[in-house]
């Protein structure tokens, strides 16, 4: 079984609530894990990442990276960007 990581789906669910149909919270929560798993199994494809929260009404850029360098880090990551730039900082490692 796969294990479960944090994600931000607290707009999304509220948007739904909104909605006329109903997407059950655990089919967000698996496509946000399936969306992230795919991401992390496919750097090595982007060219460049730019990873946005949207957890809050505006969407605020947290990460930017190409295949070489993190261009832009914030300071304070949410939570589930953290295993995105763990993976960026390992490749780049393993690139010099």
């Amino acid at each position: 079984m796969r294990q479960m990581q944090p994600c931000s789906c607290s707009l999304v669910i509220m948007e739904v609530e909104r909605a006329p149909y109903v997407i059950e919270a655990e089919d967000i929560i698996r496509r946000s894990v399936t969306s992230m798993e795919n991401l992390l199994a496919h750097l090595d494809l982007i060219d460049l990442l730019v990873v946005i929260d949207n957890s809050k009404a505006d969407g605020e850029i947290v990460l930017e990276a190409d295949k070489e360098f993190i261009k832009y880090h914030q300071n304070v990551l949410p939570e589930w960007i953290e295993s995105i730039d763990r993976h960026l900082k390992n490749r780049m490692i393993i690139h010099k």
